[in-house]
């Protein structure tokens, strides 16, 4: 816990530097594990506080988590977001899990997950595939890295295929809390890459706190690290099992 708070705090220094704003995001460091059991509802709400007078921005998911069988899982979920006082529904989205590993891997384990999502209110709609990869250590320590690739269809779709990789190292603790680091990294379209600066590079610490009777709570924040990235990105997921 201690580790996480020194986390916290320097997360909360670096969130005044005051980098360019870019797009947030809802989306999360993937696990590849599918496990029969209970649905799973989840409500997710990203901050990203206003920068050289504009307004802060809200992004909100609403998600249903199934499982289907001991190989694949379903998600399903609307996204909205926007100015704070202007908020509208942006997508209505799907994705399957496809677990690949042996059912008794303990060290790596892998999957792909096909998505889906239609866009709302003028935005491009995208289908894609991502490949989601965990290994486990000593020590309750876990890594996960994922490849996500996106084509963009419909009215108002940019050409290229989209690009983004993400990373998480874990630390699981004796009462079962989750602390860790995250790193998120946007690489825009294959039509136009550029440079570092030019992508969207964020990284930070969060915590996962399992509560009474299914619930869990996930508060994080992730910071800029390109100049096309936001300064700063507050987090927060609740979800209960059903």
């Amino acid at each position: 816990m201690r580790l996480f708070l020194r986390l916290a705090a320097f997360a909360a220094i670096w969130a005044m530097s005051g980098l360019s704003v870019s797009a947030q995001t809802t989306g999360s460091v993937s696990g590849p594990i599918v496990k029969p059991g209970p649905p799973v509802v989840q409500y997710r709400v990203s901050w990203l506080p206003g920068e050289e007078g504009g307004p802060d921005r809200i992004g909100q998911r609403l998600e249903w988590d199934t499982n289907l069988d001991d190989r694949h899982d379903l998600h399903l979920f609307a996204s909205a977001g926007g100015p704070s006082n202007d908020q509208e529904l942006t997508s209505l989205n799907s994705e399957l899990v496809w677990a690949l590993s042996p059912e008794n891997a303990t060290r790596w384990k892998t999957a792909l997950r096909f998505d889906a999502s239609v866009g709302l209110n003028g935005r491009a709609s995208a289908v894609g595939m991502d490949w989601i990869n965990e290994i486990s250590f000593d020590g309750g320590w876990s890594a996960r890295a994922m490849v996500l690739t996106a084509v963009q269809i419909g009215e108002n779709r940019k050409d290229g295929m989209f690009l983004q990789s993400r990373f998480r190292l874990n630390r699981r603790l004796a009462g079962g809390q989750d602390i860790g680091l995250e790193l998120y990294d946007g690489y825009g379209s294959t039509e136009a890459l550029g440079s570092f600066n030019d992508e969207n590079h964020r990284a930070g610490p969060y915590l996962s706190q399992p509560l009474a009777n299914g619930w869990n709570l996930y508060s994080g924040v992730l910071l800029g690290l390109s100049d096309r990235a936001a300064g700063s990105e507050f987090r927060l997921w609740i979800s209960k099992t059903l």
